[in-house]
């Protein structure tokens, strides 16, 4: 149900002029909306030809939603669509719509040219920047980026930051091309020299050996006659000084033998003195006659040879018999077969070194020594042709081993070997092999001049992989070094985490640089990822202050939603700003954004709530205006039916309070007032009596109600029954209900009409006021 204030809102077409005669209540109310003239209006706006102003007026005050949509539509003016869209609102929600959204599509547009000359400026000042730098490896790459955003720019670009952008690229591209000719010219220059240094270097070449040749056939020839004459003398010299030289060699040679004699006799080791006795007489049979000194120490040392020879002998033979009985002793002992062979061992080198040196030759005594060793070493035999089979056993053991390695070997293919695997056999294959033994010396010699070879060409496989491994590893530290001056952060951390993937795909290297490498590497990494710490806590930074901003709106708009608005216009103007400025925050914290726009939401709500109340405020001072106008046109109507002197200052009050009125529901009330107040002056005012005007008000009053389906009271229901069949009559009584246009026809037309008794009208008055409401 519509209510009096949205009644009023809308202007109707002008009404027909009110005849001098008010029509009769039973004739039917024009047509609510004329085809024809909506068809024109239509054709008029598509058109284009229509004013703007009165596309505004169209689209607030149209007759159909159509109409209001279609002059909606043809508006292009913003500035039209700011001042109509507060008029539009709780009228047509479409219109309504339709301009809201040409508005926000224009703001954001605005916003995003604001944001695309912003980040234009910006790139157009690091591009000036990079302008100013000299030239060096990550110069052009950089330069390379920097073209590739600008060109990415939309081309309603700002021609200043667009001519300073080009400006800078252009010095930029100066800068390579000085840098590229300079190295062309550096490079020239170096290849000037190099072939002035090289024909310098020729001359001097042919110059020295030119001095060098002249110089060889001088020193020939001054050589031949030198080489002559010192021929001569030197062959004298020489044969003097090997003669001599022989003769002292030998002396020497003689002499160290006897030193060497006298020392071992010294140490009791009478045999190697004897020994060496010996070598001094196969000496003296080639050499020249001792000097005095020599001959005087040979004969002492031969008197202490024999004198000790003769000594030891003496000594030494109850050691013998000592040795042989413990020789004997061990005979069919239980001993362990090892104790057994070194208690033995120790007893035949004991008996060796008590004879050595001896003078006289002992034989039936080492007779006896050698017949116990024998008896007492046969468990022994057992055990050593044990030892034997398993030093076989661990042999062949170990050659089942190499085979397996050389195998292995074989099998390995030239590329992408299983270097894990590898690995594992250098470290499982030298357990094994040291596992089997032990082995015979000398046929294990020849097995490990096979085996540690074979290990060796395994090891250098791993260590060619490792190397490999870490040519990798360094390639990805360099590309995480350039990752660490990438100006796109996202996509520089996007590639760290690739080359993290890769790191751990990468095989092992040597442990003396894994650690070192991967510290290396992680630190670069660890570099990228601070960069996008740095730049969450900036944006963190920039969405707090965003917050603040918004806490700060919302907390204004709030204390001005306690104050109320001062007019619509201007609380209008305040939602507009609030508006732009809450969009122009731009993105907010995630975890306060929803709170923070439903908080905006609300405190829009309410102040929007308030600037309606003032609407309805304004439509009901309206309204209370019109019905005021029309009590004081009907006292002076009154005054004019009965004569009462005082009509003239009852018109005059009536004039003077219609022309302080603002504003008024529409143009046809107001003259409508204005042809009650002309009217009444009339002679045929004054010529129809108060039943007659109270039949006319009492019509019109019950047609409202029964098209508003309002109750009529019981003293007036034949009227209403009466007048209902009139209606059938007439066609009218299909359809009840009327449209605005037939509401305010109705409206003009009870003020048109010629006022009853003041408490008769009134009562007829507040029921066709409450049809209008329901209506």
């Amino acid at each position: 149900m519509k209510t009096l204030t949205s009644l009023f809102r809308k202007t109707p077409a002008p009404p027909a002029p009110v005849a001098e005669t008010p029509p009769a209540i039973s004739e039917p109310a024009p047509p609510a909306v004329d085809p024809e003239e909506q068809r024109q209006l239509l054709r008029a706006i598509e058109s284009g030809s229509m004013e703007s102003t009165e596309l505004m007026r169209l689209a607030v005050e149209g007759q159909t939603t159509r109409l209001r949509q279609a002059a909606a539509g043809a508006i292009q003016d913003p500035a039209s669509w700011q001042a109509v869209l507060p008029q539009l609102r709780g009228r047509d929600k479409a219109a309504y719509k339709l301009i809201k959204q040409r508005l926000d599509a224009m703001l954001a547009e605005q916003r995003n040219l604001t944001q695309t000359t912003a980040d234009a400026e910006t790139l157009c000042a690091s591009i000036e920047k990079h302008a100013a730098r000299p030239h060096d490896a990550l110069f052009a790459p950089t330069l390379s980026a920097y073209f590739a955003r600008w060109q990415a720019l939309p081309a309603e670009l700002d021609a200043e930051i667009r001519r300073r952008g080009q400006l800078a690229l252009e010095r930029c591209q100066a800068i390579i091309a000085a840098h590229e000719r300079e190295v062309v010219r550096i490079a020239a220059e170096r290849a000037a020299e190099q072939s002035r240094a090289s024909e310098l270097e020729a001359e001097l070449l042919l110059q020295q050996q030119a001095a060098a040749a002249q110089a060889a056939v001088d020193a020939s020839e001054q050589a031949a006659a030198d080489q002559a004459r010192e021929a001569e003398s030197h062959a004298e010299a020489l044969a003097l000084t090997e003669k001599q030289s022989a003769e002292a060699k030998s002396h020497a040679e003689i002499g160290s033998l006897i030193r060497l004699s006298g020392a071992a006799l010294g140490r009791g080791e009478t045999r190697k003195s004897a020994w060496f006795r010996q070598s001094i007489e196969t000496a003296l049979a080639a050499a020249p006659p001792l000097p005095p000194l020599l001959a005087r120490s040979l004969e002492q040392l031969d008197t202490r040879l024999n004198e000790l020879r003769q000594w030891k002998d003496y000594v030494a033979a109850p050691k013998r018999i000592e040795l042989i009985e413990e020789v004997a002793a061990l005979i069919g002992v239980n001993e362990p077969p090892a104790t057994l062979m070194e208690q033995l061992r120790a007893l035949r080198q004991e008996w060796r070194t008590i004879n050595k040196g001896v003078a006289v030759e002992a034989t039936a005594e080492s007779a006896r020594f050698e017949q116990a060793y024998t008896a007492a070493f046969k468990p022994c035999q057992v055990y050593l042709t044990e030892l034997a089979t398993i030093r076989r056993n661990n042999l062949d053991a170990r050659k089942q081993v190499l085979e397996r390695v050389l195998k292995f070997e074989a099998g390995l293919p030239a590329e992408q070997a299983d270097h894990p695997l590898i690995m594992r056999v250098l470290r499982e294959a030298p357990q094994a092999w040291r596992g089997h033994s032990p082995v015979d010396r000398d046929a294990g010699r020849a097995l490990d001049a096979e085996f540690f070879p074979t290990l060796d060409r395994l090891r250098a496989r791993v260590a060619a992989w490792h190397t490999a491994n870490a040519t990798d590893k360094l390639g990805l530290i360099a590309r995480a070094l350039q990752l660490t001056t990438t100006t796109d952060l996202a996509r520089a951390i996007d590639e760290v985490k690739l080359l993290q993937a890769q790191w751990k795909s990468t095989g092992p290297v040597p442990h003396a640089q894994s650690q070192a490498m991967w510290e290396e590497f992680r630190a670069l990494c660890n570099a990228v990822y601070e960069r996008r710490q740095q730049e969450f806590a900036q944006q963190n930074a920039t969405l707090e202050q965003a917050k603040a901003a918004a806490c700060d709106l919302c907390s204004q708009i709030e204390k001005a939603s306690q104050q109320g608005p001062a007019d619509r216009p201007s609380g209008e103007a305040k939602l507009r700003e609030w508006q732009e400025a809450f969009h122009a925050l731009g993105e907010l914290p995630r975890n306060d954004a929803r709170s923070l726009r439903e908080r905006y939401e609300r405190a829009m709500s309410r102040y929007d709530s308030q600037i309606a109340g003032l609407a309805q405020r304004d439509a009901e001072a309206v309204e209370t205006n019109a019905l005021a106008a029309a009590r004081l046109v009907r006292a002076f109507q009154r005054a004019v039916i009965e004569g009462d002197a005082a009509r003239d200052e009852l018109k005059t009050a009536a004039e003077a309070f219609i022309a302080s009125v603002p504003r008024w529901p529409s143009k046809a009330i107001l003259q409508a007032l204005r042809q009650a107040l002309a009217r009444a002056d009339s002679a045929e005012f004054t010529q129809s009596d108060d039943a007659v005007r109270e039949q006319d008000l009492r019509k019109l009053c019950i047609q409202a109600e029964i098209l508003s389906d309002a109750a009529t009271p019981k003293e007036d229901a034949s009227l209403r029954r009466n007048q209902e069949m009139q209606m059938l009559r007439q066609g009218l009584g299909q359809a009840r209900q009327a449209d605005a246009r037939v509401w305010d026809n109705m409206r003009v037309e009870w003020l048109g009409l010629a006022p009853a008794q003041a408490s008769v009208h009134d009562d007829l008055e507040r029921r066709f006021m409450r049809c209008l409401k329901r209506g």
